[in-house]
């Protein structure tokens, strides 16, 4: 069963809401867990990686908060550094790893805004779903040659993610391959989304749970949390949320030829 609690604590949950603000999609009603107010006397300066990756990982233990560091990089930012850690959206930290920082930093000056952790993230997103079995998600095929895929975490339950299953003709007549991921927005929709991945037909499973809740199916294991964790991790908070191949979240629910768009086609 998931644990419908954020993965870790109600920092993700604040890194993850302000990475998806403005996108059309179903919120994630999960509940939080309460963070702890503990504060950390690490005052130490980081003079490499390694010795900040310790050191941010020590003091987010130290406020309660259990996440494994995978990898920081020094930004264009002097004294700034992006984050990967483990089941958490990326973020940023400052040399001493004692200061989170929500949200993109944009920089100015050039001919437009740049988020400077834009490719960063976009990098973590690709090698993510890359990684991911085919077997795992629901895929429907582009109709005639492959001109792009999108990568979907759905819920039938969510009304945007339903207006995107009605469009899916539309978005595979312009060459582009849906892959759909499980990412239930609550307890009620993760025993639909059992049902639907332990369905030997998938595709009418979920086309029947938008009106019918779906059919419950014998238990089985499934990639469910696996996805769900994955989302979590690439700042999901809502469905659909839309990848591309390369990694770029292009958007909540968008109609198809805003995703041809997006993808160049």
């Amino acid at each position: 069963m998931i644990n419908f609690g954020l993965t870790k604590t109600l920092l993700a949950t604040a890194l993850a809401t302000f990475l998806s603000a403005g996108l059309v999609g179903c919120a994630n009603n999960k509940d939080g867990e309460p963070s702890s107010n503990t504060t950390t006397e690490n005052t130490a300066t980081t003079t490499t990686n390694q010795d900040l990756a310790a050191n941010l990982q020590n003091n987010l233990i130290a406020s309660g908060i259990d996440a494994n560091i995978i990898a920081t990089k020094a930004t264009k930012v002097d004294g700034i550094y992006w984050v990967n850690a483990q089941g958490m959206p990326p973020f940023f930290t400052d040399a001493t790893g004692q200061h989170i920082i929500q949200g993109p930093i944009i920089a100015v000056g050039t001919d437009k805004p740049t988020d400077i952790g834009a490719d960063m993230i976009a990098e973590v997103a690709k090698q993510k779903l890359a990684a991911i079995n085919t077997d795992e998600m629901i895929i429907y095929p582009a109709k005639g040659e492959t001109k792009g895929i999108i990568y979907a975490f759905t819920d039938p339950t969510c009304p945007y993610c339903q207006k995107l299953h009605e469009e899916l003709g539309d978005i595979n007549a312009k060459g582009i391959e849906v892959r759909y991921l499980a990412w239930p927005r609550n307890q009620t929709a993760e025993p639909i989304m059992q049902s639907i991945w332990c369905s030997d037909d998938k595709k009418t499973a979920f086309a029947a749970a938008i009106t019918e809740n779906g059919a419950q199916s014998p238990k089985c294991e499934t990639p469910i949390q696996q996805h769900t964790e994955i989302g979590f991790s690439l700042g999901v908070q809502g469905t659909p949320a839309l990848f591309t191949e390369s990694g770029e979240q292009i958007g909540g629910y968008l109609p198809p030829e805003q995703i041809a768009n997006a993808l160049g086609l």
